[in-house]
């Protein structure tokens, strides 16, 4: 009896050890934060799946399940991956970013759902990631608050350059992470989103949702975009559902609550004592208000910059055929534009970003992801908006391994595989 008891005993304690293990390499997958130098956090969750394999020995098995969930995805992947070649050296481009580019993509696709599938045999996957957000939101909150805590953190972020820092100070750039502004604000609108449409499966759904949103928007201003089709999404299911009383309530206390908060903000700003404080109220509220009101447009130092880059032609010379690079000869990205959509018809030209487009459609809509229909349709158009603002598609490795839990792992029931 004794021996049972002891036994039942070390079972449970390797289960509980087991969570906090996966709980920590989780977000070391996610957030990719610098370690060594050339060696992130992920890295490390990529070496350790390698040994794994090779400890079990059922790398066949693992692509076997791969291959079932993911259904053709690899084989238009691969047709990607040619075509990506191909661009590259019709281009004369000489060099092998954008390749190198597509390349690891699909091999972190590879490796995020061979780690998910570990993590789900002690956890709920998509419960998983959205605990890591709410980790790396209080980190955030932190960072912005407390200067000594935004010191001792640094060594754990992506380098911010004299510019943003002087710029924005303690209140953008502080995650602990390898992608910082609009990298890790667009992580978070994929988090807001599950979180808006999923909220009854979790206990305290609000509560996890208002830090989460906060890290967000100081994040990046664009990820506002995130909680708007969210919400919408919601709506949209509710009214489908014969929900409309819900619908209507949200949308009178949502934004009888946004107004007030509006307006109260906008007539106390001068109250604020705290300078972080007030930099933030007057950069994220004051300013696109009073430029709405009192310039008949909505105008931010962001959205000005991002219109100057529609007009620019340079990138444009290559919309057709492609240049077949991701990068710039000095290591920026190619063309010098944010806007994602000239960035990838400057990559590929017109055929390659069709390609692309389907690549995105078909991982959402026709792999055997367990998601629910709307979830779906609300993180394509994420994915949609998104781009008019930055690339997220090709420069897509920091939406990885999120996109992946949710899609294969959003599910209460374990992966059943029929190999």
């Amino acid at each position: 009896m004794t021996d049972i008891i002891l036994c039942i005993s070390k079972k449970g304690q390797k289960k509980r050890c087991s969570i906090v293990f996966y709980s920590i390499l989780a977000f070391f997958l996610i957030f990719a934060f610098p370690i060594f130098p050339m060696v992130s956090s992920a890295k490390l969750v990529m070496l350790f799946i390698v040994f794994e394999i090779l400890y079990f020995k059922n790398f066949k098995e693992r692509i076997a399940m791969f291959v079932y969930q993911f259904k053709a995805f690899p084989q238009i992947y691969y047709l990607l991956f040619f075509y990506t070649i191909v661009v590259t050296v019709i281009a004369c481009a000489i060099e092998m970013s954008l390749v190198s580019k597509v390349f690891s993509s699909f091999l972190l696709y590879i490796i995020s759902f061979f780690f998910f599938t570990e993590v789900n045999k002690y956890l709920d996957v998509s419960k998983v990631v959205v605990y890591c957000f709410l980790v790396q939101s209080f980190i955030i909150i932190l960072a912005i608050f407390s200067e000594s805590f935004f010191s001792f953190t640094a060594s754990l972020r992506s380098a911010v350059n004299d510019n943003h820092e002087l710029a924005y100070g303690r209140l953008r750039g502080n995650a602990v992470c390898g992608y910082q502004f609009f990298g890790i604000a667009t992580m978070f609108t994929f988090i807001v989103i599950y979180l808006i449409l999923h909220l009854k499966d979790f206990k305290y759904g609000i509560l996890l949702l208002l830090p989460i949103c906060f890290a967000s928007i100081c994040s990046g201003r664009f990820s506002i975009v995130g909680i708007f089709i969210g919400v919408g999404m919601l709506m949209v299911r509710d009214v489908v559902n014969g929900k409309l009383s819900n619908v209507i309530w949200v949308c009178v206390i949502g934004m009888s609550l946004l107004i007030s908060a509006i307006a109260l903000l906008y007539n106390n700003v001068d109250n604020i004592e705290d300078p972080l404080m007030y930099k933030v109220v007057q950069h994220y509220l004051i300013d696109p208000i009073d430029s709405v009101l009192f310039q008949d447009s909505f105008q931010t130092s962001s959205t000005d910059r991002l219109l100057e880059m529609y007009e620019e032609d340079d990138i444009k010379q290559y919309f057709w055929l492609g240049a077949g690079r991701y990068t710039n000869p000095d290591g920026h990205y190619f063309g010098g534009v944010d806007i994602g959509y000239y960035r990838m018809l400057g990559y590929y030209g017109i055929i390659g970003f069709l390609l692309i487009t389907y690549t995105l459609y078909y991982l959402i809509y026709c792999t055997r992801s367990d998601l629910d229909i709307y979830t779906k349709h609300a993180f394509f158009i994420n994915f949609l908006v998104l781009n008019f603002k930055g690339d997220v598609q090709v420069f897509n490795n920091n939406m990885i391994p999120i996109v992946v839990a949710f899609l294969f792992f959003s599910s209460k029931e374990k992966l059943l595989f029929k190999i």
